[in-house]
């Protein structure tokens, strides 16, 4: 059974074990505010349930969630509410990423669909979404969910495709 929930303190152990798997394979975990970095779980946590409502330049308010399938997690995705100069050009709006040991499982699929539904019960009417050029596996998943790719973007050394989705 495939679940969305927001982190809490119960789901410590299991969220650290989620960054380990990453660390571990030497893998920069996607999307960013799932990784607690140098950060306690309890710091993390805090910033976290605090970026959800209240955020100060340059950041925007944004949510996490993390994808379970039965106690065990499979993935991580964010909604970020607005996007900052920054986010338009090249971050977008929803990250997500599947545990090293999950991927081709239609994880990043489930997530993204679920991220979409509810930026539109949020009233969002635009969606912006991008990855790294070369992601295949990324932009077959945002082709899939109906992306539309707008154009491609220098960021630094990389180049980032930026896709739209229109929530009706």
């Amino acid at each position: 059974m495939l679940r969305l929930l927001k982190p809490d303190e119960t789901m410590k152990e299991e969220i650290l074990r989620y960054n380990d798997a990453w660390r571990k394979r030497n893998l920069k975990l996607v999307p960013q505010a799932a990784r607690l970095g140098t950060l306690s779980f309890e710091d993390w946590l805090k910033d976290t349930r605090e970026l959800e409502t209240v955020a100060e330049e340059p950041f925007v308010t944004q949510e996490v969630w993390f994808l379970y399938r039965d106690d065990t997690i499979v993935g991580a995705c964010t909604l970020r509410h607005s996007l900052n100069a920054y986010l338009f050009a090249v971050g977008g709006q929803i990250g997500y990423g599947v545990h090293p040991d999950e991927r081709e499982k239609g994880y990043a699929t489930y997530m993204l669909k679920e991220m979409l539904y509810y930026a539109k019960k949020r009233g969002l009417r635009k969606i912006l979404i991008t990855c790294a050029v070369g992601n295949t596996a990324s932009e077959k998943t945002i082709e899939k969910c109906g992306g539309i790719l707008e154009n491609i973007m220098e960021d630094g050394e990389n180049q980032v495709a930026r896709y739209w989705f229109h929530l009706q």
